[in-house]
């Protein structure tokens, strides 16, 4: 047979289809062989919109829409015309609702407007491939999309089968969309592997649609029939996806430019911690929460086996929660390959500064950990089964170990205080230094979360969210059964204290790009707490004897009791009443944070890359010694290219040096905008633009098995990526980490040499060269949000 397998808008640009990777695969496994074919029509959604508005709705508006506007609804609504036939469908409402939940349309209207013309000619292309069956992946905001393109198709060709499947079709949610849509033949709920190999025996003749585990189809009666789940899989029986279709058609797109791709990669299903105690909000795992991951040779040999067949190093995990086991077998292993991966991942908040630490050796360096408040309190409520004082130490080691946290602040639990809050929102201020929450969120009643399947946890009365108001053309008692997010009264703290809570968290927000705490030791053996917070006095806090061995004790969070006899086995014999003024002093300071009687210590034991721009540095003082002073003349060309190699090391540390130039000598000073810029230059107006441009990571270089990724985002630059793979062409970097003489033109390196001087990596000077990328040692990202917290 000839089958069609399509992801439709919105699914992100720069990631493959999993769903449609993994059936690839997994259609080998039929009884008889197949011809398979992958389309990726949400690539084709974003040229097209791309050619007929000239360039005004790009790649980046595209992305808005799938990230924002999954809360709202926004994509779907963009393809209701094509859907339901009807030009400009409910525009009325969808402007009503975005308007009253302050949220900016982006360019949804003008893309609405070529929805029915583009799933025409998709439809039209499919069905002149002859298709035998034609499947579709439906997550999130696909439903609308896929909908329209299968009703398009059958208007056309009533013969092909449709078949949908993925997220949004989990019981009772696909057996609903099968009996609204009489356009769609079939839906699998639940882990398709093998019910997808199953029903193309079935179409084949070889097995009845009642022995399709998940199924459901309308039978002659006009009934929706549904067959049970099958047994879950176990996860090293999920075959390695095949992403090649993707990247094939990625590579030939015109909107390649706009798009930087990531791997995804599933090594586990389900929660180990939702199998004890679901998180009261979370409606994830509703029907798989039994909690299976791969063996982790199998992980480890995946991974490298889609790093090094597509050439990229960034790769998002889809596990809901992280194997711990994987932290004594995976992650080293991943370690020692010494690889510059950029590793996202969702993980449990109670993990220690040793496992941090093994998460960011590893490449695990983008994590996503079930923060979700500061309150102890409110924890319990969510049954998160971690202290607050938990959550700050993971704030701290992630700071202070460079990883990146996305979290947000989940509030309107039922049964919280407004004194949960008013004890968190005094103590926010002295987090400045930590990474902030990327938003706040009042809960949504999620379809299987606990809230939504016990109504006596707090939240009895629900409906359909409103969004789907604008969505779908249904009475509301099928939209019970077809929806994920439903609305409820509100409940838990009133509006007045979640405002203050947003403005705090804007605040932090704020300041973090130029706050710090530090701790370190003088040579005397004191704790030297040098304080730099925005809003916090700018001071230097000595710390001696028993003080200072209290306050590293508290790297762990403790209660004044623990504290003191851990202090004691230390051999510092403090009575009850000091120990408590200490705290009491410390957290007056901002220096600990302090939840239902335990604290842990905030200042950190390095200083840390802020994600926001490094300032200049600042003109050295006279009792800091003398400014180096520079000049890129051919006469001192060992001299100065040396200096530059210092100058590119000490920039990949974030570590600052004074020095100043004459720039006469560069053929373009912009080369160098990357590196530290100097105190003073002959040339003040090129200054100033180089302080401005520069930031860390603006050319830097990642290793992958058998090539490098350079990136390049200095002002001019000619590409943003290049991908080094021709043998030796990384080495060439390491060769050229000191000066060394530029290679005769017989000479075999000197082809690569001069690409690497065409795309400015080397700086040339009297016949010698240095490299100017550095290698990525702490990857600075951006907060943003990248769930729903």
């Amino acid at each position: 047979m000839r089958i069609a397998l399509v992801s439709m808008p919105w699914h992100l640009l720069a990631t493959p289809s999993l769903p449609l990777g993994i059936l690839r695969v997994q259609t080998d496994k039929c009884r008889h062989r197949h011809d398979v074919r992958s389309h990726f029509l949400n690539l084709r959604w974003a040229e097209h919109l791309h050619e007929v508005s000239a360039g005004a709705i790009t790649p980046e508006d595209y992305d808005y829409v799938a990230n924002i506007g999954v809360w709202h609804g926004m994509g779907d609504w963009v393809f209701t015309s094509a859907l339901y036939g009807t030009p400009h469908w409910r525009r009325d409402r969808f402007r009503a609702y975005l308007a009253e939940h302050g949220v900016n349309p982006g360019k949804s209207e003008a893309m609405a407007e070529h929805a029915a013309e583009f799933v025409t000619a998709m439809a039209r292309e499919l069905v002149a491939e002859e298709p035998d069956v034609i499947g579709f992946s439906s997550t999130f905001q696909q439903n609308v999309p896929s909908l329209a393109l299968a009703r398009a198709v059958k208007e056309i060709a009533p013969h092909i089968p449709i078949l949908l499947g993925g997220g949004n079709c989990d019981a009772p949610m696909g057996p609903a969309l099968q009996r609204n849509f009489p356009f769609v033949d079939y839906v699998i709920s639940g882990e398709a592997e093998q019910s997808y190999v199953d029903f193309l025996d079935h179409l084949d003749g070889e097995l009845p649609a009642e022995k399709v585990h998940g199924l459901s189809w309308t039978s002659k009666d006009g009934t929706t029939v549904t067959n049970g789940p099958g047994p879950l899989l176990a996860m090293r029986d999920v075959p390695c996806p095949d992403f090649g279709d993707y990247f094939g058609e990625l590579e030939r797109s015109p909107v390649r430019s706009f798009i930087k791709p990531t791997l995804l990669y599933e090594a586990a299903r389900g929660c180990w911690w939702g199998e004890k105690h679901t998180c009261t909000f979370c409606g994830l795992n509703g029907l798989t929460m039994k909690f299976r991951s791969r063996p982790p040779e199998q992980a480890r040999r995946h991974l490298q086996d889609l790093v090094e067949r597509h050439r990229i190093l960034d790769i998002v995990a889809v596990d809901n929660i992280l194997d711990m086991a994987y932290l004594r077998t995976l992650l080293p292993e991943l370690a020692a390959a010494d690889l510059d991966v950029n590793f996202y991942y969702e993980v449990k908040s109670n993990l220690g500064e040793e496992d941090v630490a093994q998460l960011r050796a590893a490449g695990l360096v983008h994590i996503q950990p079930g923060i979700e408040n500061l309150s102890s309190d409110v924890l319990k409520i969510m049954d998160k089964g971690v202290h607050a004082t938990q959550n700050i130490r993971l704030l701290r080691s992630c700071e202070e170990h460079d990883v990146t946290v996305d979290w947000n602040y989940l509030y309107g639990f039922p049964g919280e205080r407004e004194g949960d809050y008013a004890a968190v929102l005094d103590q926010l201020p002295a987090l400045s230094h930590l990474q902030p929450p990327a938003g706040r969120v009042r809960i949504l009643l999620e379809r299987y979360s606990p809230y939504f399947e016990r109504p006596e946890l707090g939240f009895p009365e629900r409906r359909p969210a409103a969004l789907y108001g604008h969505v779908y053309d249904l009475p509301e008692a099928e939209l019970q059964d077809l929806v994920y997010q439903f609305d409820s009264p509100a409940v838990g703290v009133q509006e007045s204290t979640a405002a203050r809570l947003r403005a705090a968290i804007l605040t932090w927000r704020q300041n973090y790009p130029s706050s710090s705490l530090l701790a370190s030791h003088d040579d005397e053996g004191a704790l030297l707490v040098e304080d730099r917070r925005a809003g916090w006095p700018q001071r230097l806090i000595r710390l001696e004897s028993a003080q200072a061995a209290a306050y590293q004790v508290l790297r762990t969070p403790r209660n004044a009791l623990a504290l003191r006899r851990r202090l004691a086995d230390e051999g510092h014999d403090v009575d009850a009443s000091q120990v408590e003024a200490w705290l009491d002093s410390w957290k007056q300071q901002g220096l600990v944070f302090e939840s239902d009687g335990r604290f842990v210590a905030l200042a950190t034991n390095r200083a840390s890359i802020k994600r926001g721009a490094l300032p200049a540095p600042r003109p050295a003082a006279p009792e800091a010694g003398e400014v180096r002073t520079v000049s890129f003349v051919p006469e001192r060309a060992q001299e100065a290219l040396e200096f530059v190699g210092t100058l590119r090391d000490h920039t990949s540390r974030a570590q600052g040096l004074a020095w100043s130039t004459d720039l006469g000598g560069l053929p373009d000073p912009r080369l160098l905008y990357h590196l530290i810029p100097p105190t003073r230059a002959d040339r003040p107006a090129e200054l100033d633009s180089w302080r401005e441009a520069h930031r860390y990571g603006l050319l830097h270089y990642r290793r992958g098995p058998g090539f490098v990724v350079v990136h390049d985002s200095r002002p001019g630059a000619r590409r943003a990526e290049i991908v080094l793979d021709t043998p030796g062409s990384g080495d060439l970097l390491d060769h050229y980490a000191t000066p060394r003489p530029l290679p005769t033109a017989d000479h075999p390196t000197f082809p690569a040499v001069q690409d690497l001087l065409h795309d400015g990596l080397l700086l040339a000077l009297g016949g010698l060269a240095v490299a100017l990328p550095h290698r990525l040692h702490r990857l600075p990202l951006p907060i943003e949000v990248l769930g729903h917290g």
